[in-house]
């Protein structure tokens, strides 16, 4: 991986090439919604604002922890940890910082980080997305009773399906 951080530095065309491969497809889990209505490509220069997750460290801690202060015959019965106690111990900065370096190096707006940073707010154009993800962008319609008389926007924009680029895949969560 340090291999990729040098080189994803520079201006080196292999470096770009190997960037840009693809390792995991998702399907985007909207075919069911009955409250969405299919009604254009969305607009290359539309921005759009995403959350990317970033893969946790710790969690079989966590899963240990949480079954241990659960279980009255643990000794640790009741002893909950602090949402600070949490963090640390899923806090992931090296790949927090991976994902930011790919995010700069591709002018992608960051807008804002979790205490932790395990969730990052990020803003950039359709056409960007597109590029990273290997995807197309659709606009739909949210016929959705919620979204009637509120401040909800009826009007979003979603892919079909997504690759994630090789240099993030162990840095990220999807699905």
């Amino acid at each position: 991986m340090l291999h990729y951080l040098k080189d994803f530095s520079s201006n080196n065309n292999e470096a770009q090439k190997s960037l840009n491969h693809f390792v995991h497809a998702e399907s985007a889990k909207i075919s069911h919604r009955n409250d969405l209505k299919l009604i254009r490509r969305a607009s290359s220069s539309y921005q759009h604002t995403a959350v990317i997750a970033i893969t946790q460290k710790n969690i079989d801690v966590v899963r240990q922890i949480v079954d241990e202060v659960s279980n009255p015959f643990s000794p640790t019965y009741g002893q909950y940890r602090s949402f600070d106690e949490v963090g640390e111990l899923t806090a992931n900065t090296e790949a927090g910082e991976h994902v930011e370096k790919y995010l700069k190096w591709h002018k992608i707006e960051v807008l804002s980080k979790t205490t932790f940073g395990e969730y990052i707010t990020v803003r950039a154009p359709i056409s960007k997305w597109e590029e990273i993800l290997n995807t197309e962008f659709f606009e739909f319609d949210l016929n959705a009773k919620s979204a009637k008389g509120s401040n909800l926007p009826t009007k979003i924009h979603r892919c079909l399906k997504y690759s994630i680029p090789r240099y993030l895949q162990d840095h990220i969560s999807a699905g």
